[in-house]
């Protein structure tokens, strides 16, 4: 009260102001116990005054200590601010003015509400401030907790999301780039002077799988192991070779010059069954599942 009762003498309509009562509102401010402020204000129902009204009293220090200097001037808000900061002020304190607003406000409700009521519609700040109650902060505490952790499993759960797609669409895309497709064209193996009967089993850029049309033709190459080169003649096409791995129940092989899409829908329309892509390659050649990795396949 003694600060708003200074400041109306400095800086009211047709009031100049005095050095000494500058002085002694700097002094008031500063002097001031926030807790008893807040309580006075939580007495009168008033608590969401409570920030609105000490913002002003500081702009009044600063403004106190200024003054004379010219440097800030007591503006037409200011003014506003000042006459709002008098209601609440005599409503906390129990002057006369206040009794007079709630006696005025006592038809619609009690003390508490009248006061709210006057602070409200005089609008010292934007909005109602209600203070929180220990269980209301415990349990915003505790939505906030779950909603970091709701928020942290999210994304782990989205990255990995992503690296799964990541490594099989990168696996896939590697299958269709080389364009091994399962199919059955008849052809022969010439190899160390032997001409074998069969067929290829699997057909791609790079190389190819070649059966025997039974096991035993290949028994005059028992010899022979990884690294010997080879022909494989499938239909009229002539295809330099090299195995990859000694001989077994069938041989992979590589070809010296990758086939060209023409070469490959050329040989994949003597197919005695229908072509189709052959994604066992993603597995490794133990037929096991494949490591998580970056997609590496088998050379051939």
């Amino acid at each position: 009260m003694q600060s708003i009762e200074l400041a109306e003498r400095n800086f009211g309509d047709g009031q100049s102001s005095q050095p000494a009562e500058l002085r002694a509102l700097n002094t008031t401010i500063s002097g001031m116990n926030n807790d008893a402020l807040l309580l006075a204000l939580k007495g009168s129902g008033q608590a969401y005054a409570f920030g609105d009204l000490r913002n002003f009293l500081t702009q009044l220090k600063f403004l106190s200590a200024a003054a004379h200097q010219g440097r800030y001037q007591f503006t037409d808000q200011m003014a506003e601010d000042l006459r709002r900061a008098r209601t609440v002020a005599d409503t906390a304190c129990g002057s006369a003015t206040s009794a007079g607003a709630a006696s005025n406000a006592a038809t619609q409700g009690d003390a508490a509400t009248a006061a709210r009521g006057t602070y409200k519609s005089l609008e010292l700040g934007s909005r109602e401030k209600p203070v929180l109650t220990l269980a209301q902060r415990e349990f915003l505490q505790q939505s906030f907790q779950f909603g970091t952790l709701a928020r942290l499993f999210t994304g782990i759960a989205g990255a990995a999301a992503l690296a799964l797609l990541a490594h099989y669409g990168l696996l896939v895309a590697r299958v269709l780039r080389r364009n091994r497709r399962i199919c059955e064209v008849p052809a022969e193996l010439h190899c160390m002077m032997e001409a074998v009967p069969g067929r290829i089993t699997v057909l791609g850029r790079y190389g190819c799988v070649f059966t025997p049309d039974a096991p035993d033709l290949f028994d005059p190459l028992a010899g022979i192991s990884a690294g010997t080169y080879c022909t494989v003649r499938p239909t009229d096409a002539e295809l330099g070779a090299k195995l990859m791995r000694d001989l077994s129940d069938d041989c992979s092989l590589l070809f010296t010059t990758p086939l060209d899409l023409p070469q490959m829908r050329d040989l994949l329309a003597a197919s005695e069954i229908p072509a189709r892509y052959d994604f066992s390659v993603i597995k490794g050649t133990s037929r096991a599942t494949r490591r998580f990795g970056i997609g590496r396949m088998p050379q051939a």
